[in-house]
């Protein structure tokens, strides 16, 4: 090992090369809660107050109604990640379909809604004159 400079310390060992830049062993294994991840501690208080309705425990009233639920959400999370249910992809075909038409239908009812209120208009402006009303086809 090279020799530290005055104020250097130099910690020298000869190890592999995946252990060269790792926590000593003797210090890697603390139990200590303070060595603890935070996200455990979030995850252990979050299933403490996990009681009551719609909680899946014994604990409290409605409790129990809480388990259907869970039974829902893992069955619909299992859906989701089965390549032979495709039941979203048929969804999302149909609804592609569908509004690659909605401009031009939307378009069509405009024309025959801006047709039906000129037409009103003209019938309005006949009776302010005194005009004879005009016959309109059937059906509008």
């Amino acid at each position: 090992c090279p020799q530290g400079k005055d104020d250097e310390i130099t910690v020298c060992a000869r190890k592999e090369e995946s252990e060269r830049y790792r926590i000593p062993e003797a210090l890697r294994g603390s139990d200590s809660p303070r060595n603890d991840a935070w996200n455990n501690k979030v995850l252990a208080y979050e299933t403490v107050g996990r009681t009551g309705t719609q909680s899946c425990s014994p604990v409290g009233a409605g409790g129990a109604l809480g388990c259907t639920q869970q039974l829902i959400n893992r069955a619909y999370a299992e859906k989701g990640q089965d390549p032979s249910i495709r039941f979203g992809e048929l969804i999302q075909a149909e609804r592609e379909k569908r509004l690659s038409t909605l401009d031009a239908e939307a378009a069509d009812t405009q024309v025959r809604v801006e047709e039906a209120e000129r037409q009103y208009d003209e019938r309005k402006r006949r009776e302010a004159e005194g005009a004879p009303p005009v016959a309109t086809p059937a059906g509008n």
